[in-house]
């Protein structure tokens, strides 16, 4: 399985590796984190990942912009948004977005 995690804040990227590690899957996990906005669709990865983790917006810009981009590349992909609050869910789910998680609700921080 192939993750991307994108995300402005280090201990949240470094929490939410840990959480991904302590599952028990029966496949590889390999994990690509940033912790500044990318350009997906310079990505050589970019058709391969299977989930993505992407922030509400990183750094000075919106997450769900790099979640359409991904999408239009990806679409298999499954997005996952992590917010601070529920303020951006319902763009989180017009960016095709599967979940949004809160960083404190799970502990993500």
């Amino acid at each position: 399985m192939k993750i991307l995690i994108c995300l402005d804040d280090e201990d949240c990227i470094e929490r939410l590796c840990e959480l991904l590690y302590q599952t028990q899957i029966d496949e590889d996990m390999m994990i690509d984190s940033y912790s500044d906005y990318i350009n997906i669709s310079r990505s050589p990865q970019k058709e391969s990942y299977n989930v993505a983790f992407i922030g509400d917006t990183i750094g000075q810009r919106s997450g769900f912009e790099l979640g359409r981009a991904l999408h239009d590349v990806n679409p298999e992909c499954l997005m996952i948004y992590i917010g601070d609050d529920y303020t951006h869910m319902h763009e989180s789910f017009r960016a095709y977005g599967f979940q949004m998680f809160l960083k404190k609700s799970y502990q993500i921080y």
